[in-house]
């Protein structure tokens, strides 16, 4: 401000005036206030203001009589966070779960897969087996009518379906269907596992041999269970048909599937330890074992199964509780006893050699005298 010179007869230049115009102002006060004068402002329209000057130029974004239209802002939208991610476990990693018996979670987990493709059939199967385990069979058969609207004859529904059976008693009808699966899908390794148990169970155990064989040689096959499975039915083989080297190989299949066992749970499988005590309690001839032997090592093996059982599998031992001590007392107490003694009985008999003479020997008659 110059000397003499008061607030109110401040005189401003044309440029200024111009550059005052073009911020919203009238000429003579500043920006804001003659908004304030002469304008009106919403939250979604075009802030408008005009000027008292007619002769005002336009600038850019001005309209006529010097009108500025200040583009609208737009409404800031409420905040609502990051969309969530659905995290997928692999339906593998599901199965797993339903074989720790955490049914529940393995349902959840497999509903995470349906949000995401509602038509998924393995993800509504591993749901229906979850469904199956926990006793909620209405459920399951729920599932599994939505898989045979999706896919008629799913293998996975009649996998499941012969579950159903199997629970039902109905045993012929359940391996008919596991069959009828692994004919629409031959990969299916946990049908094939059914197959080969059912046999196993119904005492054919050649047929059941080559199921779990078929199974062992698929992807994921090669368990601690499929190799104990294995192995009694090369047992059962040997003890039917007198073949004794099926005992030996009965022995390799358990000691594998206690070595994949520890591998896996770090701890001894108390299962294998039992196939092994009756596989040398119940062999007639074990290769390499004298009945003595056989007998001490079957006992053995015994001795420790009631030891680490009813630690490690009490719901098992329970129920087996008492056939097993009687087994155990009937070889401390009866059959080993009498096997050393026939043992020692023989030991203690002298070795009677036939007496060999030489056999005179055959004369020749003399020929005719000579003539």
């Amino acid at each position: 401000m110059s000397p003499g010179c008061s607030k109110d007869n401040k005189k401003t230049t044309p440029g200024a005036r111009r550059a005052n115009v073009a911020n919203g102002g009238d000429g003579g006060g500043s920006g804001p206030a003659a908004r304030r004068k002469g304008a009106r402002e919403s939250d979604s329209g075009p802030v408008v203001t005009t000027t008292n000057r007619p002769d005002a130029r336009r600038s850019p974004g001005t309209g006529p009589g010097g009108v500025t239209i200040t583009p609208p802002t737009a409404p800031r939208r409420p905040s609502l966070g990051k969309e969530k991610k659905i995290v997928l476990m692999p339906l593998a990693s599901v199965k797993k779960l339903i074989w720790a018996k955490q049914y529940r979670r393995a349902i959840n987990e497999a509903k995470k897969h349906l949000e995401v493709n509602e038509k998924s059939v393995p993800a509504m199967a591993v749901m229906a087996e979850a469904y199956f385990h926990k006793g909620e069979l209405e459920l399951c058969k729920a599932v599994l009518a939505s898989i045979n609207t999706l896919h008629k004859d799913h293998p996975l529904f009649l996998y499941l379906w012969g579950h159903l059976y199997l629970r039902d008693g109905s045993f012929a009808l359940a391996v008919k269907y596991f069959e009828r699966a692994v004919q629409k899908s031959p990969l299916l390794l946990d049908a094939w596992t059914m197959i080969g148990v059912r046999y196993l169970q119904g005492g054919s155990f050649q047929k059941a041999l080559n199921a779990l064989l078929k199974a062992k040689g698929l992807p994921g096959g090669n368990t601690y269970a499929m190799n104990l499975n294995i192995g009694s039915c090369y047992r059962g083989l040997a003890h039917r048909n007198n073949t004794t080297s099926f005992y030996v190989t009965a022995l390799n299949y358990y000691i594998e599937s206690e070595r994949l066992y520890k591998q896996s749970a770090n701890q001894t499988y108390v299962s294998a330890l039992y196939n092994k005590a009756i596989l040398f309690l119940d062999a007639r001839n074990f290769p390499g074992y004298s009945k003595v032997k056989r007998l001490e090592t079957g006992l053995n093996y015994l001795e420790m199964y009631v030891v680490l059982a009813p630690r490690m599998n009490p719901g098992a031992w329970a129920k087996e509780k008492a056939a097993v001590k009687a087994l155990l007392n009937k070889i401390k107490n009866a059959d080993l006893p009498a096997a050393k003694a026939m043992a020692n009985a023989a030991a203690s008999q002298p070795r009677t050699t036939p007496r060999t003479t030489p056999r005179p020997r055959r004369r020749t008659p003399p020929g005719p005298p000579p003539r």
